[in-house]
């Protein structure tokens, strides 16, 4: 008989295998929770098919029929070309269209009569005002955006739905037409989704891959590709849902890009400012990196990012306004320059739906006149004092209108393109307003990315992936490196919050607004203000309406900074920033870069701040 203190090798079997399957039945616990988790929180991020009811086309893109949102909308084949589906879902909201097309790709910046013109042409019974009276409208023309080219039509009946697309697809193959859904959001209490927009584009076609995954993840009328029409078309299907999160998948261009169009737009959404956050692809990438999502998307799995976006925290951005006056004028008119402070708040205040519109016809010309309330004649006030002119303020479709004798300038939401009166004497290049969300260069740094952008624009089939962007400009940048100096303290004049800022001798000047430039460096590196010399500079903050503005003595300093060994020279820092350029140089607003003439520049805070999402910090 054997001692009880050993154990036969059957008994360390039997107790192994005990230990194994707790192990085993605990992972499985574990597992099953992290799936529980995992499901919960993509099912928040979803719109319930239930909610969704969409027109399809068919394989040849010349019918429309009606199907639930969860029905494979190649069965539709069958039906024939005509005819109209008999188990086509009963509309739930009477008030509600049958079908909505977003019409993209026609011409730019036209008097919204002429959209509405142009696509009566074209359209079955289609009404461009607000009908009041008993009578049943078939279509809907609105709204339009005349700075983008873009409409939206809507229809209540599916006979003038069908007839009108068939019309668009035959006579006009060359715009654009997307099929939006309609959402009914009583099927969503509770329920925060997620709307997506990818640029297929980034990342070397990285975006199409990332495409594909999230439409397995989610209804296919949750991602959008910017290809195809831009954010117009998801924030227009979005707009009754009371409260959606945003996720971008693209560079800092690409955010911006969605950051306008939610500007552009926040007036037709029940939630006007949707958070939004990124999951980066390309290079670069600086805003992504401060809101704590990496430099670059790596191919891993996304269920995780998706669940770290689903409990980011929420913070915002603030954005600027850059009104460039390339207005050269003679010695007679130099000081008639209107301040583009003033028209970037009347801007601001035009994209504000909480003023009350009365519109009224104009009996002798075609502008449209809108009386506002008090604060926005006070700034057509000021703006009359300090431009020395006679100013008559309108507002046609979505842009702002400025009448300055015979000569309206026009300020849209976002890209503007505005012209000036002005005596024979003076050269007219009009004005141009951009909104920046990360910096804004000039000189050294805005040079090297023309350079890029050149060399890119005549042979994109070497720029398909992350490491050759990468290695062409380093290429760029040693070519600026071997080339002569080019200062431009001597061609730049500047002032901050109405004070001169004496210039040291330097080749770059860039204005920043969040703590990482060129692929993760912080060009200001104040961490904290102290009594030494450093002390009159305040930290850098996102959100607190002020402005940076650093000096970049050359190349060498360029590469130091970008080796985060050095800091920009420290120049300003405040709200409003006027500079005035002698000669061309070349300027880059967020990665885009052009070559600027001789001009005027104001930057000032924009309208409204952006609401992203930041990533939390493990607890």
């Amino acid at each position: 008989m054997l001692p009880r203190s050993i154990t036969t090798p059957l008994d360390s079997d039997r107790e192994t295998n005990e230990v194994v399957q707790r192990m085993d039945h605990s992972a499985s616990a574990r597992i099953q929770k992290a799936r529980e988790i995992i499901r919960r929180d993509l099912d928040d991020m979803k719109l319930p098919a239930s909610s969704i009811n969409a027109p399809q086309v068919d394989s040849e893109r010349c019918a429309l029929s009606f199907a639930p949102e969860n029905e494979d909308p190649e069965k539709m084949n069958n039906t024939g070309r005509g005819g109209w589906r008999k188990s086509a879902v009963r509309r739930r909201d009477q008030d509600s269209p049958v079908c909505i097309i977003c019409i993209s790709g026609m011409e730019k910046c036209r008097p919204k009569a002429w959209y509405s013109t142009f696509l009566k042409n074209y359209m079955f019974n289609l009404d461009d005002s607000d009908s009041n009276g008993d009578e049943v409208q078939h279509g809907h023309l609105g709204p339009v955006f005349t700075q983008h080219g873009t409409a939206f039509l809507s229809f209540w009946s599916k006979k003038a739905a069908f007839l009108s697309f068939r019309l668009f697809q035959e006579e006009l193959p060359h715009l654009r037409l997307e099929i939006l859904p309609s959402i009914y959001c009583q099927t969503m209490v509770d329920r925060e989704p997620v709307l997506f927009f990818v640029n297929s584009t980034s990342g070397g076609g990285q975006g199409k891959k990332v495409a594909d995954e999230l439409k397995y993840y989610f209804s296919r009328y949750q991602v959008f590709e910017l290809h195809e029409g831009g954010p117009f078309p998801g924030l227009f299907t979005f707009r009754n849902v009371a409260k959606f999160r945003i996720i971008v998948c693209g560079g800092d261009g690409t955010l911006g890009w969605v950051l306008q169009g939610v500007e552009d737009l926040h007036k037709y959404l029940t939630c006007s400012q949707p958070a939004i956050a990124v999951l980066p692809l390309g290079t670069g990438n600086d805003l992504s990196r401060v809101m704590g999502w990496g430099k670059g998307y790596t191919g891993s799995e996304l269920v995780p990012i998706l669940q770290s976006i689903q409990n980011a925290d929420k913070c915002f951005l603030d954005r600027w306004n850059i009104l460039i006056d390339s207005y050269k004028r003679c010695d007679k008119c130099e000081g008639r320059f209107t301040d583009p402070t003033i028209a970037a708040d009347l801007a601001a205040l035009g994209r504000n739906d909480d003023t009350d519109e009365t519109e009224s016809s104009m009996t002798d010309n075609s502008e449209m006149e809108i009386y506002k309330r008090n604060e926005k004649m006070k700034l057509e006030r000021q703006m009359t004092f300090q431009a020395e002119v006679d100013v008559q303020v309108s507002f046609a479709g979505d842009g702002i209108s400025q009448a300055t004798g015979d000569t309206i300038q026009t300020y849209e939401n976002g890209n503007a393109e505005v012209t000036e009166a002005s005596c024979e004497m003076c050269i007219q290049r009009g004005v141009k307003m951009v909104t920046m969300s990360n910096y804004f260069g000039i000189g050294l740094d805005a040079e090297i990315a023309l350079s890029f952008h050149r060399s890119r624009q005549e042979n994109p089939s070497k720029f398909n992936s992350r490491l050759l962007n990468k290695m062409s400009y380093f290429k760029a940048s040693l070519q600026k490196f071997q080339g002569p100096s080019k200062y431009i303290n001597n061609v730049i004049t500047l002032s901050c919050d109405g004070e001169e800022i004496s210039l040291p001798e330097i080749q770059g000047l860039i204005f920043t607004n969040i703590p990482s430039w060129g692929s993760g460096n912080d060009v200001w590196k104040v961490q904290q203000s102290s009594g030494s010399q450093e002390g009159k500079w305040l930290p850098q903050n996102i959100s607190d309406g002020v402005l940076e503005c650093i000096g970049v003595t050359g190349f060498s300093h360029l590469a130091a900074i970008s080796s985060a060994v050095r800091s920009g020279i420290r120049i300003a820092q405040g709200t409003h920033f006027r500079i005035q350029l002698l000669s061309n140089v070349p300027v880059q607003v967020d990665g885009e870069p052009w070559e600027q003439k001789s001009s005027q520049i104001v930057i000032s805070p924009g309208g409204i701040q952006a609401r992203l999402l930041k990533k939390a910090k493990r607890r």
